[in-house]
């Protein structure tokens, strides 16, 4: 994995799949903030920048939230960011 090349569209998908077969109640939303607050970005920035290259700090931030989110933690913060 650490040689793959993850785009922002790339791990929008696999973090609301991957929440959806976890529960999740909205997991495009919750992947959405998640990637918003690893990215420093705008929810309209990730649709505008779909094939920007994510970096390993941003990856790295973003597996800890996906993380913490499955394990049903973290949503307030994220949201009322």
């Amino acid at each position: 994995m650490a040689n793959e090349i993850w785009t922002i569209k790339r791990c929008l998908e696999w973090t609301k799949e991957y929440l959806a077969e976890r529960g999740e109640e909205h997991p495009r939303l919750s992947a959405e903030w998640l990637l918003c607050a690893a990215t420093g970005l705008a929810r309209i920035d990730l649709y505008m920048r779909m094939d920007e290259t994510l970096d390993a700090a941003q990856l790295e931030t973003m597996h800890a939230a996906v993380v913490r989110r499955a394990k049903g933690g973290g949503a307030a913060a994220v949201h009322h960011r």
